[in-house]
């Protein structure tokens, strides 16, 4: 077993190398795309909600009315395909942020790394998958449980807080990261072992490309026949997710109502 996991992590520098900078590796390129993909992402999603809504009810008279009585598969829907469409930018982009936390490497040296379009798509369906499925829990977990606390309110005769807007992103962000945990591991692991084998240090068949199948037969067995490998770092997500989506939702949804109202 020993052996095992000291050849799944031949892909990584020597601990030695390590410093400040490795904490970094990858973070040039979220910091310079974030914005521009999720006002993406948020606009598609909207766009989506609305246009079903309309499609359903043409009847109605104000074009803000999905936002409140939509149904909540339409959310989930509008959700999926808005995060699965934008995942033909996002699969590269996580493939290189991948290979430069791995090897330490610089943006332009991890693209030199991805020298055709396969690489560039490595494990593109499983990323889909797990982005699509994610954010589809993601926005429909928090427009439940902000649609209930807003009832709730209503009926105390106040509007939902800043603060239970933020509750509910919170929940909705750990529930969403509890739930494709495994499948984000799976997608890292499949991500790492397309690294050029140039760079590879022991060139044996444990560190050849596998499948899916295979890789999670693979973990599987390196956990002692356990599930431990697919949730390792879990909590650290689970506990990173929270706050994020707590700033995210509630701004993004406050921003939507105020740019609303102005139109009215």
């Amino acid at each position: 077993m020993k052996e095992k996991a000291g050849q799944s992590s031949t892909l990584l520098p020597r601990a030695g190398s390590r410093s400040l900078r490795a904490l970094y590796a990858g973070i040039s390129g979220p910091l310079l795309t974030v914005g521009m993909t999720q006002a993406l992402m948020f606009s598609m999603y909207d766009t989506s909600r609305r246009c079903i809504y309309r499609f359903q009810n043409q009847q109605s008279d104000d074009d803000n009315d999905y936002l409140n009585k939509d149904p909540l598969v339409n959310v989930f829907w509008s959700a999926t395909m808005s995060c699965t469409a934008m995942s033909v930018v996002t699969g590269p982009m996580q493939v290189i942020k991948t290979k430069q936390q791995i090897m330490v490497w610089s943006f332009k040296r991890a693209v030199r790394d991805t020298s055709s379009i396969r690489k560039l798509f490595v494990g593109y369906r499983l990323h889909a998958f797990c982005s699509g499925l994610g954010r589809g829990v993601y926005m429909t977990t928090y427009e439940y449980l902000k649609r209930y606390l807003s009832k709730q309110s209503h009926n105390d005769g106040k509007p939902i807080t800043l603060t239970q807007r933020a509750l509910c992103a919170a929940t909705s962000g750990t529930l969403c990261w509890a739930l494709i945990f495994p499948v984000d591991v799976i997608r890292s692991r499949i991500y790492a072992q397309s690294i050029s084998s140039s760079h590879r240090q022991n060139n044996n068949k444990h560190n050849q490309p596998q499948g899916i199948w295979n890789l999670v037969k693979t973990m599987y067995r390196q956990g002692g026949n356990s599930l431990a490998p697919f949730y390792r770092g879990f909590w650290v997500t689970v506990a990173r997710a929270g706050p994020v989506a707590a700033a995210v939702l509630p701004i993004y949804d406050l921003t939507l109502e105020s740019l609303q109202l102005r139109q009215q």
